[in-house]
This record gives structure tokens, sequence and C-alpha cells, in this order.
């Protein structure tokens, strides 16, 4: 195992935890300033991770793995979400809670850490995929899809953007999608995979990222992360078909009813933060739909039509209309905007589809 830090948070992976694993099962690691690891099999079995090494640089610590903390064959990533409505629901977020106290992790003085997670799965393959997640939501969204992808890929890395999941939620702060970017950047990075082609997976915000991953790809920026394809699922890469809800306008535009919102909703780190990735997608349109349209690597979009944010058919029809040059999977008429939860199985066929074909 390994422990990330950095002097700064804007640019560096402070706060950054970790999840490790393969693919018989997934354990989890939290650091309180900043780290990643990896958990490795060696000499035919998982090498442990998880063991106290002390603080590394800049006071990063790399707290003691609790005995549950492996999960069963089959099972999701060792995370859960922290909004409403995911798989694992309230109950799953309490046992995690009560797991970390088990584990000897207490309560955490700020900063919180962030979450990444890095699990070793197929043997004889050596592909990579990161994956990127949505708003408001976390890594967690990829764990009906986790062991299937640890089944076809040797590496398969997951984080907690910066202000969501168990990520640091820095107040006030001004979350940027160009931050997040370098965040994925300085972990590959962290883990020895700057000249290792990737393929991303993103949804979402994650998408937005992507994007800003793949301009940088394209004008050979230092640091940047060697692409080897993109897929996209359900995200508002076109401003002018995206139609937030009427929540995320609420808690975006301010106002008098926003603070109360925020309050009542435990959501104060999204209010004129992370939701001002909305503005960012409209002032720099030009920056992100162009990477797309001149990008050279295989691009594939997974859709669910149900999606009340990119409503079909008017998203899918300007997507065709301004990237012909990519595949899309559209899934069943009931799948709506989270599609990986909705229907795994669709999901990941499509996207094993899209990745065995070339």
């Amino acid at each position: 195992s390994a422990v990330l830090s950095g002097a700064g948070l804007r640019g560096s992976l402070d706060g950054l935890s970790a999840i490790s694993g393969c693919c018989e099962g997934t354990s989890r690691l939290a650091f309180p300033l900043g780290g990643a690891a990896a958990g490795r099999r060696q000499g035919g079995r998982k090498r442990q991770v998880g063991e106290r090494r002390g603080a590394g640089p800049a006071g990063a610590t790399l707290y003691p793995r609790g005995p549950s903390s492996v999960a069963p064959p089959g099972s999701c990533p060792g995370t859960v979400p922290k909004v409403r409505g995911q798989a694992c629901g309230l109950r799953g977020r309490r046992a995690a809670r009560a797991q970390r106290r088990r584990a000897g992790h207490g309560r955490r003085s700020a900063p919180g850490p962030d979450l990444s997670s890095d699990s070793w799965g197929a043997v004889g393959s050596s592909e990579i995929v990161v994956l990127l997640h949505g708003f408001p939501t976390s890594s967690y969204d990829w764990c009906k899809i986790w062991e299937g992808l640890t089944q076809r890929f040797h590496r398969v890395i997951a984080l907690d953007f910066l202000g969501f999941g168990f990520s640091d939620k820095p107040r006030p702060h001004n979350y940027s999608i160009f931050e997040q970017a370098s965040i994925v950047e300085g972990l590959l990075g962290h883990l020895g995979l700057q000249n290792q082609r990737i393929n991303l997976l993103s949804h979402d915000y994650g998408d937005t990222v992507a994007q800003e991953l793949l301009y940088r790809y394209k004008h050979n920026r230092t640091g940047r992360v060697l692409i080897n394809s993109l897929c996209l699922s359900n995200g508002g890469i076109f401003p002018e078909t995206h139609h937030p809800t009427l929540l995320q306008k609420l808690l975006k535009d301010g106002g008098l009813i926003s603070p109360i919102l925020t309050r009542l909703m435990n959501f104060f780190f999204f209010a004129r933060g992370l939701l001002e990735y909305i503005n960012q997608r409209k002032k720099h349109r030009d920056r992100w739909v162009g990477a797309l349209a001149s990008m050279a690597v295989p691009l594939h979009f997974i859709y669910g039509p149900l999606d009340p944010v990119n409503p079909h058919p008017e998203f899918m029809n300007l997507y065709r209309k301004m990237l012909p040059q990519s595949t899309v999977s559209i899934l069943d008429d009931h799948i709506s905007h989270y599609p990986q939860l909705e229907d795994p199985m669709g999901f990941l066929n499509a996207y094993l589809n899209f990745i065995n074909s070339f």
C-alpha cells in the first residue's frame, strides 16, 4: 500500500482516502490528509493492505484496517453513498459508520478524507479502467458493475471527487471541474500510471471531468492522462439540452430559500459550490464539446432514455449530430438517469461490447 499527500488542497491529493481490493473482495482504507492504496496479488494471494505504516509526508497516516473490511465475493465495493436513494440506503450508511468505528477510525477531525478505489482484477489483461462518478453521488454508483469490470480489466480505479461521498467537503470553496481533473491526474501519477493508456468510464458530472481530461490530452498538457478510450453516460455535455432539476436550480441560483434548503437537506457543500459546474459547462462549452468533436480515440455513449435531465430524443439527436464518430447504446425505455444502477447488466454489456470492438 502507498500513501499520498500534498501541501495544499487545490490541485493536490490532500484529503484522499482509499478502498482497495481485487475480484475476490474489496477492502477500504482511509487517509485523513491524503492517499490512495493498491491491493496487489503477489505469489498467488492478495497482498494485505491497511497495516499502519506511520505518518507519510505532510502528516498523512494510514488507518489500520478493521477485520470486516473485506467484502464477500459479489458484493459492492467497501463504500456507501452520502445521499439517499442509493443501493445500500440508510441502513448501509449506518453499518459503514459502525464498521469504521470498529476499525478504530472513530470520529475524524477536519478535514475528512476523499476516497478512491483500486482493484486488481483479470489475470492476463493489461487494460486499466478509471471510473468517474456523477452528481451528487460517489464512487458507490459503480458497485453493481464492479465485479464485472474486474473480470475484464487488469485494474479498476475509482474515486470520490472533492466534495462528494467520503471526500473532503471544504467550505467555502470554489469547486471546479478543472480541479477535479487535476485530482484524477495526480492520483494516476501517484499510482505510477502516467505512462499507461487509460480507459475512462464516466457518468453525469464525471462526463464533464472526462471532457477536461480529454482536452488536456489533446493539447499534450503536462501530467495529462493518456486516454485509450472514453465512454460517457447520461451527462449534460450540451448545456442547451441539459435540464437541471428544480432542486438543483434552487441550490445553484441562491436567494432566500437556498440557505433553508441546504440546511434542511444537509447539502451545505452543494449550494453555490458543487453546483457551480452547471455554469462552468456553459462558460466552457466550446472547450469541452470541441474536445469530444476532435478526439481521435474510440468514443461511446450509454444512454438511459427516460432521463429527465438529458431528455430523449432532444439530447440524443444533438449528440449524433455533433459527434457522428461516436457509437451509442440506448438502453430500455424505462431506464433513466442512473443506468449503471437501474440496469447494471445492460450497462455492463454495452460497455464491454464497446471495449471489445477496437
